[in-house]
């Protein structure tokens, strides 16, 4: 089943122009679609066959066109049109706990960040708290999710593993 592909090109369209600061209309209307696709329990690409894309509850004219665009060629103009002058390290940043899209483009915009190593150097040099909007408190909690996400990275001895869900299930 396509439904998963084509939800996570959905979600990317919306984080692209969440980032530049679209409306969030624009912005909820593919993130809804992202969802709903995701948790469909049909498979698109027999609808897109059935001609029925338009009966999926939430999925208009031009949403079912982008999702037939998809299963024909493997992508989709508006995905490309989106992500058009923004950094792929900006997408990795939204791997980030407690970074969400309006702070990347935030960020992006107002101090040139466009990845991590950026996001890091704004967080040092105390650029990033003084925007405003942001604040010491919100730029220990991104640094907090810096770090959580490197040690979710980090490998572990299955044994340890074992050990971590076995604490985690008896508290």
């Amino acid at each position: 089943m396509k439904n998963r592909e084509i939800a996570a090109a959905f979600e990317r369209i919306a984080d692209a122009l969440d980032i530049k600061g679209e409306p969030a209309f624009k912005v909820l209307a593919y993130r809804r679609a992202s969802r709903i696709l995701d948790e469909l329990g049909e498979d698109v690409a027999a609808l897109a066959k059935e001609d029925r894309l338009c009966d999926i509850d939430g999925i208009g004219e031009g949403l079912a066109k982008k999702i037939a665009e998809y299963l024909e060629t493997g992508r989709m103009a508006k995905e490309a049109e989106a992500e058009k002058g923004l950094p792929p390290g900006l997408f990795d940043l939204l791997q980030v706990p407690g970074l969400g899209a309006k702070t990347v483009g935030l960020a992006f915009k107002a101090l040139g960040v466009s990845g991590l190593d950026d996001l890091r150097r704004v967080i040092a040099d105390g650029s990033l708290a003084a925007l405003k909007g942001m604040g010491p408190k919100k730029v220990e909690n991104i640094l907090k999710g810096i770090g959580a996400r490197e040690k979710g990275r980090e490998r572990l001895l299955l044994s340890e593993a074992a050990e971590i869900a076995e604490a985690a299930v008896a508290s």
